[in-house]
């Protein structure tokens, strides 16, 4: 029968304690070393977690933030483009629609098809999108801005048909156009309201409220009508009245494409705004960031020496205890 005196037995518990809190430490320190973060973060933080929290909501806030920015650049990037398209297209259209009167005579129709097509393409910009959502259309953002070019040009002609001089047909078209009028009440299909202001951070908003109601945009528009209508629109003009009316037209647009770039540059305002809101707010992220990283990152190199030097210990305490385990006082007696 063998027997194990008191001492024998405490040094067997002893070893088989530390054994497991060198293996647990080699464990510990060989995850951390591997997924970069501090296992025990009560230890780190001396069980007040308060600042951590702080620091990740935060972080979680901001990123909220980001997303709301990254949708407002976008859109506000999409405005600017199609914009410029309208402003190209009147710009082209102007240029087509301006000359001497008298010595165009066939080139009317020309120039009226080349305004119709114009009118077409600034009708198609605006009612582009971005997202999914329109982008002239104030609040109704799941519909488009206006109704088609043909069905507003066949409205126009309709209201100008009795016109007998290029002023009229131009104010006729110009009251269309203005408040209260077919654009507003029948061919605009969006909402009055314009967007809400998009809150980029927690003091900073910026509007991208531009709709196709905007006077800039329709006095672009009237101009592109009234060019559109040379090509036989207006049966009771003259060719030296439709001569006229393009030149009203093509002046109209001059003046309409200096609003345009007004317009423009409030956008392009917005999105400056936009883009230093995201500095600041990247800066800011990138300190909070590192902050959480001395707390819950586990710091690589220290972690590769703590690691060995436990490795080391545990199997120098292996080879003691296999040592231990091989004494006998019969082998010694030998």
């Amino acid at each position: 029968m063998t027997f194990q005196s008191i001492g024998d037995l405490v040094q067997h518990f002893q070893t088989r304690r530390d054994t497991a809190r060198m293996t647990a430490q080699v464990a510990r320190l060989t995850d951390e070393l591997g997924s970069g973060r501090k296992a025990d973060l009560a230890e780190t933080v001396r069980g007040d977690f308060r600042p951590l929290s702080a620091i990740r909501h935060r972080l979680t806030l901001m990123e909220s933030f980001a997303r709301v920015r990254a949708e407002a650049a976008l859109r506000a990037e999409m405005i600017q483009t199609h914009l410029e398209s309208v402003q190209t297209a009147g710009r082209t259209a102007a240029d087509a629609l301006m000359g001497d009167a008298a010595d165009r005579g066939a080139g009317l129709s020309a120039a009226g098809e080349t305004a119709r097509h114009a009118f077409e393409t600034a009708i198609g910009a605006l009612n582009g999108d971005a997202g999914g959502q329109t982008l002239f259309a104030g609040q109704a953002v799941d519909r488009a801005a206006l109704v088609a070019p043909d069905d507003m040009l066949g409205d126009l002609q309709t209201l100008v048909s009795g016109a007998v001089s290029a002023a009229d047909a131009l104010s006729l078209v110009e009251t269309y156009f203005g408040a209260g009028g077919g654009y507003e009440t029948t061919a605009y299909l969006g909402d009055a309201q314009p967007l809400q202001p998009l809150r980029l951070s927690e003091s900073d908003r910026v509007a991208l409220d531009v709709t196709a109601l905007a006077p800039e945009i329709r006095a672009t528009l009237a101009g592109l009508a009234a060019g559109a209508l040379i090509d036989g629109g207006v049966p009771g003009l003259s060719d030296l009245e439709r001569a006229r009316l393009a030149d009203l037209a093509g002046a109209k647009l001059r003046t309409t494409e200096e609003d345009l770039i007004g317009l423009r540059a409030g956008i392009g305002a917005a999105e400056d705004r936009i883009d230093r809101v995201d500095a600041a707010s990247a800066a800011e992220k990138a300190s909070l960031e590192l902050a959480r990283g001395r707390i819950e990152d586990a710091d690589p190199y220290a972690t590769a020496s703590a690691l060995e030097a436990a490795r080391l210990q545990l199997e120098t305490l292996y080879a003691a205890t296999a040592r231990l385990s091989d004494l006998s006082l019969t082998r010694y007696l030998r």
